[in-house]
């Protein structure tokens, strides 16, 4: 559980919500998060991952539409949802490991 701190543009204090991740995979999958974002090539950005989960999720939407004429537009879903999990997972994560945080973006 993280609590960021921090003051607006006026100098205004403000805390932002605690994130509390308790699933049955939440363990394994803040290691294996915090593993790919140590890992990560230096030119990923925590916006380039966000822009990712946005379009997939998009995508996500495009495929189920696309499922209605042909079943195989189902794949194509479950790529865009594994990519969103990815994308929106990823770029919190990515910006916490390299100190990157904006408390009033994203979170």
């Amino acid at each position: 559980m993280n609590t960021i701190s921090a003051t607006t543009g006026d100098g205004e204090a403000f805390t932002s919500a605690r994130r509390v991740n308790r699933s049955l995979t939440a363990a394994c999958e803040k290691r294996a998060l915090t593993w790919m974002a140590v890992h990560a090539p230096p030119w990923l950005t925590s916006d380039q991952l966000t822009l990712l989960g946005l379009w997939s999720q998009i995508g996500a939407g495009v495929f189920y539409v696309l499922a209605r004429y042909n079943e195989h537009g189902l794949v194509g879903v479950i790529v865009c949802i594994v990519l969103n999990w990815f994308g929106d997972s990823m770029d919190g994560t990515l910006a916490r490991v390299r100190n990157q945080q904006r408390p009033r973006y994203g979170f």
